[in-house]
């Protein structure tokens, strides 16, 4: 019986769409932004920024560095975040509604200038924050560990105190539920479709 359900963000609860900032990352002049950036792949720059390993400064000033030509950070910044998209004020009711239930948690791989936006977006909706809708709120670069590795999982298991056979991983990556199956957890590939009409079937 499923007690605990651990949400990843983008994809699931998030809207985002990976293709904007590679595209934006295209017109300012960043060559095979698609090798560089993907969902599946990255390259050690950003899966560093995306533990904490190094600073949204120095982050920015690689990206610069890449680029090899002088662009104003405010651009660097929009072309990073374009990926965002928003979130529907109905999947949050429905995290408050479900937090009622199971308890719920976020894992997430991301960094400090997405939740910065995010969290710029949520006051505009007068939502609050992330942190509202979960029980606990686990982001990769806090964390200093990402998915897919099967120890991120554990790590969040063990702080939590959850029993793995009780709780559910939702993410949109298939790889992700690779590293959740072997730390014991269920999983559901979330592809398709809007999680608030998804999530009746899987529990």
């Amino acid at each position: 019986m499923i007690k605990n359900i651990i949400f990843d963000l983008g994809g699931v609860i998030y809207d985002i769409d990976y293709h904007k900032t590679i595209d934006a990352f295209g017109l300012l002049g960043i060559d095979q932004a698609e090798f560089l950036y993907s969902q599946a792949q990255q390259t050690p720059l950003f899966d560093n920024y995306e533990i904490g390993a190094i600073s949204t400064e120095q982050f920015i000033y690689e990206l610069k560095a890449a680029l090899n030509k002088e662009i104003p950070d405010s651009l660097i910044i929009q072309a990073w975040n374009a990926l965002l998209l928003g979130v529907p004020a109905h999947r949050l009711d429905f995290l408050l509604q479900l937090k009622e239930q199971y308890a719920t948690y976020l894992l997430s791989n991301t960094n400090e200038l997405h939740i910065r936006q995010i969290d710029q977006e949520l006051r505009e909706m007068n939502a609050g924050s992330l942190s509202n809708y979960f029980n606990e709120v686990y982001l990769s670069f806090e964390l200093g560990m990402r998915k897919p590795h099967k120890e991120t999982f554990i790590e969040v298991v063990d702080r939590l105190a959850l029993d793995p056979n009780e709780t559910l991983f939702i993410d949109d990556s298939s790889q992700h539920l690779i590293g959740a199956n072997q730390a014991g957890l269920h999983t559901y590939h979330h592809i398709s479709g809007d999680i608030v009409d998804v999530f009746p079937k899987l529990v």
